[in-house]
């Protein structure tokens, strides 16, 4: 018994060896390195001076551009709260099928790049784009108005892109709620509303935090959007850091904004641990109990403005009677409800500005015109016969490939050292190496692009490849854990017991029962490589352009059909990955029967 123990105990040192060493190797040397090459810089090391961060603190308009760009991110987070809720609502109530429509039509937008969905709004909103022509049309207007530059502008396409990320924490949390005590609301004499606000509603507060506080932090460092659609006064935090950096040269003023941002960030995501998400004890007050004080708080709120509603009524002698019986019908009647009103609303919304492109790709028009007068392939034509695209997209393809294929087998690896840790240094070590995900992308440019500057990696594939992985390598560690919480480790073991080495075990019995989660990994590793935007926009410098930088300079001073046909291919590109997730997903989800107990015996 001893020697099992013993030899079940060298077994997981194996493991944790061989998976966590690589990838904790490359984020400390690449990733915490920059981090902390960028610290140094902002203190003017070896001098070490805080005269940075002094001429900061002094400066009315930066403050004015923090003040901003934190109002633009509560902005953005309470609007896709409140279009995100009832979507999750939705697809509580909707049946298997639809539900799992509805799950398709918003992953398809959340993996549609980012710089595709801007230019995409660029096209709508434009002097030439949808809504003018619908308004003139319609004869609102008699001749187009300016709906781009401004802050709604920006407020538009930053709801659109992280709408999704709302919708799925809230939903998430719906799904565990017990319906039951609703229906036993209902039965006690509550109606259909009073029984939502007082009882469903404090429930799926958690997923209403957890989404909010995912899209302000990423709000506040996100940086495509606003410099594609924002004018001279909605410059956010971000785009002054990437002035600094890449116009005026300032190196230590953006490094330590970038720290300043760095800082802000963490605070509200500690904030958000300790008062909302995750607090655990504090004074003997829990943070179940601080969640449903706010929560009564919130449905004081709310009845005060029914309340008020009440009173308005009243005031221009609308009948009781007759609001009784609208609300009742309202909420009893077999018809479409408030919250499947919202849905469709909201996917016409996602997907009606990325299916706008299609048409206008085959635009025969020398600038961009919807709806197209006449139609040709001419600018698929000039994408694919023209050097100052095609270059770009083989640096595009040849950094995400090298990225994946180092990505993928660094992540999987890793996973599998985490899942044999202890609680708290797995969680302390998990944090770490999905920290890239949180942190804004910007400050992890900033901090790539001064060390890349000192050892001359500026606008070269290796420097490219290290800086993707920061960012797949992530990516496939949280599709792995997902995958592995599954796993059952008696196979393992049962490998071992016959005489299976490690190597052995992993190779005939692990891997072939992880691969769908293997296979995912490897699409969203190619995936968020070929799609990065920011990083390579930082770093790509003028001999290694990649795909997306080359995209964003043309929407920023072409803006030719041309734009249109790529982003057409890309969001192709985009729908063949997601799809090739999903039909893995469901082969094997009908294969999960197979034979595992065979796997043990051939391995050993």
């Amino acid at each position: 018994m001893l020697q099992r123990e013993v030899g079940k105990a060298a077994h997981e040192r194996f493991f944790i060896v061989l998976g966590l060493v690589p990838a904790v190797a490359f984020f400390v040397v690449v990733y915490a390195s920059a981090m902390v090459h960028m610290g140094l810089y902002s203190l003017h090391a070896p001098d070490w001076s805080l005269v940075e961060f002094i001429q900061l603190a002094r400066d009315r308009t930066l403050w004015h551009v923090l003040g901003y760009t934190f109002g633009l991110a509560g902005a953005v987070t309470a609007l896709a709260i409140l279009i995100g809720y009832p979507v999750a609502v939705a697809m509580l109530d909707a049946s298997p099928g639809v539900r799992r429509l509805l799950t398709i039509l918003l992953v398809v937008p959340l993996w549609t790049s980012t710089l595709v969905r801007s230019y995409a709004w660029m096209v709508v909103l434009g002097r030439q784009g949808v809504v003018n022509q619908l308004l003139l049309r319609a004869d609102v207007i008699s001749e187009p108005i300016s709906l781009l530059y401004n802050r709604t502008a920006v407020i538009v396409g930053m709801v659109h892109v992280m709408l999704p990320y709302v919708v799925f924490p809230i939903y998430s949390v719906m799904r565990q709620i017990d319906l039951r005590l609703v229906k036993a609301a209902r039965s006690l004499g509550a109606g259909p509303r009073t029984a939502f606000i007082s009882i469903f509603l404090p429930l799926s507060l958690p997923g209403v935090f957890a989404g909010g506080v995912l899209v302000f932090v990423m709000s506040l460092g996100f940086w495509v959007t606003p410099t594609l659609l924002g004018g001279l006064r909605d410059t956010t935090y971000v785009m002054v850091i990437d002035n600094e950096l890449s116009t005026m040269a300032n190196f230590g003023t953006a490094a330590a904004m970038s720290i300043v941002l760095l800082v802000v960030t963490l605070l509200v995501l500690l904030l958000a641990r300790r008062f909302v998400m995750f607090g655990g004890t504090a004074g003997g007050d829990t943070q179940q109990m601080r969640l449903l004080r706010f929560s009564r708080i919130v449905v004081a709120w709310i009845r005060v403005a029914r309340r008020g509603i009440e009173v308005v009524r009243s005031t221009i002698d609308l009948p009781a009677s007759h609001a009784r019986a609208r609300r009742w019908s309202a909420m009893d009647q077999p018809r479409p409800t408030l919250s499947w009103i919202v849905t469709i609303a909201a996917i016409v919304y996602l997907i009606g500005p990325i299916l706008v492109l299609f048409p206008l790709s085959l635009s025969a028009a020398p600038f961009m015109q919807f709806p197209p007068s006449s139609y040709s392939l001419r600018w698929f034509e000039r994408y694919l016969t023209g050097a100052d695209w095609l270059d770009p997209t083989y640096v595009s393809f040849r950094v995400a490939t090298i990225s994946m294929l180092i990505a993928v087998p660094l992540g999987t690896l890793a996973a599998l050292g985490i899942m044999r840790l202890r609680p708290r240094l797995k969680l302390a070590l998990t944090a770490f190496v999905l920290s890239p995900l949180i942190v804004p992308p910007v400050v992890i440019a900033v901090g790539l692009y001064l060390e890349y500057g000192r050892l001359g990696m500026v606008g070269t594939i290796t420097g490219l490849v290290f800086a993707h992985l920061i960012l797949s390598v992530p990516f496939v560690i949280v599709v792995m854990l997902a995958t592995l919480q599954s796993f059952d480790y008696s196979l393992e073991a049962a490998a071992r017991s016959l005489g299976a080495g490690p190597l052995t075990a992993l190779r005939r019995v692990v891997l072939p029962l992880i691969w769908p989660g293997v296979l995912t990994a490897t699409f969203f590793a190619f995936l968020t490589s070929f799609d990065e935007v920011v990083l390579s926009t930082f770093l790509s410098g003028t001999d290694a352009t990649t795909l997306p930088k080359r995209l964003l300079d043309a929407a920023r001073s072409e803006f030719q059909p041309t734009i249109a046909s790529v982003s057409v291919l890309l969001i192709l590109l985009s729908f063949v990955v997601v799809s090739a997730i999903d039909i893995v997903q469901r082969s094997y989800a009908r294969r999960r029967v197979a034979r595992p107990a065979q796997q043990v015996v051939a391995a050993a």
